[in-house]
């Protein structure tokens, strides 16, 4: 069994794939959030509600969409490195393809 060193500890396979899903599920979690934020804003900004109000959904809207984004991590993560495969794939055959 491998031992993974993280800052000062040392981690094992299964800890460090819990490291790493933490890791995924933050970064998810803030960029749903402000996606969901900024879309919120920019539908609720020009029906000129109140500005407590636009501030309060914008708030829940994004830490909800933030906290689904977080719950969906593994399928993110799997898409993610699905888009990232065939980016790979489609730039050899694109080289392949120009060579021929």
């Amino acid at each position: 069994m491998a031992r993974h060193r993280i800052g000062n500890s040392y981690l094992s396979d299964d800890e460090l794939e819990d490291h790493n899903f933490g890791q995924w599920a933050l970064w998810v979690f803030i960029i749903g959030a402000i996606f969901g934020g900024a879309t919120v804003h920019s539908f609720l900004k020009p029906l000129g509600l109140p500005k407590w109000l636009v501030f309060m959904s914008v708030i829940l809207s994004g830490a909800g969409l933030g906290t689904l984004a977080a719950y969906l991590t593994p399928y993110i993560r799997m898409a993610v490195g699905l888009i990232f495969s065939a980016a790979i794939l489609f730039g050899i055959g694109w080289l392949i393809w120009k060579v021929i």
